[in-house]
């Protein structure tokens, strides 16, 4: 039975130093919304060391249940794992190298049942491996004008979500797209009419990994993140459905998704750069002197010089 006030935390834990990880749950077990479950899934079987301090976690915490997978599943069906487990009418992520700032959880409610949304992200500060801070956080659109721009490029921080459970059991939740399954989920859900909004404060410190996703993909992150744009567009066609299948993904693949229709998606990537400087501009996102964004894989930043938007972003020709 859903319970009103609970919030359901679901995070993923594979290969996280320890110190990384004891910093990721304090920061959730010490919000000061305190009526929350946490769920974490192990999906690093093999890592006795890992399994040793989440089971102790759950000893001292009984708003823990950890969650031990037989094999390595990946994040997308870990997290599916977790969300069906979940009691809350609210699920927020967390990742388990990141840190929540104390407040977050209390703040993201607010702010979303005040703005009747169904889905919140905030800002974020980034930090390096060993914690230190990696430059000011940038700006980003806030409230429902995030909407107008997720079709062209996702400003969702992904372990800042807060939603409502039922979206989850409408989309059926992530789809094996790793590392694009939450910008593909968060398009389906455009794609549904439910209203999405960005807090504009940083309520998360996200670490930037040298072996992470967000560094070291960063081709495959594009690749995949044209096709995810390409079946937002065929369900906007198509009256909601798109041809995703496992066995469509893994063609693509092997043909290093050089399709036709993927070759047009990655050509028009200056037109949308441009598309998406005009909605920040109108919206008082950039500065006077003049800032451009540009989507570099690991998200949307801004640089001053518009020449070097097209020597860091991936979706310059």
């Amino acid at each position: 039975m859903e319970n009103h006030k609970l919030i359901s935390v679901i995070m993923s834990t594979y290969n996280e130093k320890e110190e990384w990880l004891h910093l990721s749950i304090k920061s959730i077990l010490n919000q000061t919304w305190s009526e929350l479950e946490f769920i974490i899934v192990n999906d690093n079987p093999d890592n006795k060391a890992l399994k040793e301090v989440l089971d102790e976690y759950m000893r001292k915490d009984n708003r823990i249940t950890v969650i031990q997978n037989e094999k390595n599943l990946g994040l997308a069906a870990s997290m599916n794992i977790a969300w069906k487990r979940a009691k809350g009418k609210y699920v927020a992520r967390m990742d388990a190298d990141d840190i929540s700032v104390l407040t977050r959880l209390e703040k993201e409610v607010e702010y979303l049942e005040r703005n009747s949304l169904d889905l919140l992200a905030s800002n974020k500060i980034n930090i390096s491996e060993k914690g230190e801070h990696t430059g000011g956080y940038q700006k980003i659109p806030q409230g429902r004008r995030a909407e107008q721009l997720l079709p062209y490029v996702n400003i969702i921080n992904h372990p800042s979500v807060l939603m409502k459970r039922d979206l989850f059991e409408t989309t059926g939740g992530y789809r094996e797209l790793v590392p694009a399954e939450d910008y593909d989920l968060w398009l389906r859900m455009l794609t549904l009419e439910y209203k999405i909004g960005v807090l504009d404060e940083p309520l998360i410190y996200y670490r930037l990994r040298n072996n992470g996703i967000s560094m070291s993909n960063n081709y495959k992150q594009f690749l995949l993140v044209n096709y995810v744009k390409g079946l937002y567009r065929e369900r906007r066609k198509n009256k909601g459905t798109d041809s995703f299948s496992e066995e469509n993904l893994e063609n693509l693949k092997e043909n290093g998704f050089q399709s036709s229709e993927e070759r047009k998606q990655t050509n028009i990537g200056t037109n949308e750069i441009i598309e998406i400087a005009h909605i920040f501009e109108n919206h008082g996102v950039l500065k006077a002197c003049g800032t451009y964004p540009f989507y570099s894989g690991a998200g949307l930043y801004v640089e001053h010089d518009p020449r070097k938007v097209f020597e860091h972003s991936t979706l310059a020709p």
